[in-house]
C-alpha cells in the first residue's frame, strides 16, 4: 500500500521558507519554493475589456490601451526580477506574439507587471483570445 500524508502546512525545520527537495537522481537539492510558479493566468485580451477567465495570485487586469495590460498580483513579488512566460494561444489575425513587460519603457514592479500583445513584426499592438502567463520568483 502506497504512503499516504495529508497536511495543511508544511514548515522546513531550520527554516519555514526553506525546505530542501532531494532530485530523482539523489545527486542535487533544490529549494521546494524556487520550484513553484507563483502567478499564472489564463485571460482573454480580446473582450471589450480584458477578462481574467482563470488565475491564481491574480487580483485584477488594467487595460492599458490596444494589446496591452497590466497583471495586478493579490500578494507581491520580493523583487521586480522575477521571470515571466506569455504565449497566445493561436495566431491571431496572422501572426501575434505575447511579450511580457516589455512595452515601451514599462518597468516590472513587485506589484505587477505589463504584457502586450504584438503582431510577429512588431508593426502594431494586437488583442488575441486567450492567452496564458506564468511567473517563477519568489513572493514577499
Amino acid at each position: 500500500m502506497a504512503s499516504v500524508l495529508k497536511v495543511d502546512e508544511v514548515k522546513g525545520v531550520a527554516s519555514s521558507g526553506n525546505i530542501t527537495v532531494t532530485s530523482e537522481g539523489g545527486s542535487a537539492t533544490m529549494h521546494l519554493q524556487q520550484g513553484l510558479l507563483k502567478t499564472w493566468l489564463n485571460y482573454d485580451a480580446d473582450a471589450s475589456t480584458p477578462a481574467i477567465e482563470d488565475s491564481l495570485n491574480v487580483d485584477s487586469l488594467s487595460d492599458i490601451g490596444l494589446g496591452r495590460i497590466d497583471i495586478n498580483y493579490t500578494s507581491n513579488m520580493s523583487n521586480a526580477t522575477f521571470s515571466v512566460q506569455a504565449t497566445p494561444e493561436y495566431d491571431y489575425a496572422g501572426s501575434n506574439a505575447i511579450i511580457p513587460h516589455g512595452d515601451h519603457g514599462a518597468t516590472m514592479s513587485t506589484s505587477k507587471n505589463r504584457i502586450s500583445g504584438v503582431l510577429a513584426n512588431l508593426s502594431n499592438y494586437g488583442e488575441p483570445d486567450h492567452n496564458y502567463v506564468q511567473i517563477a520568483g519568489d513572493l514577499a
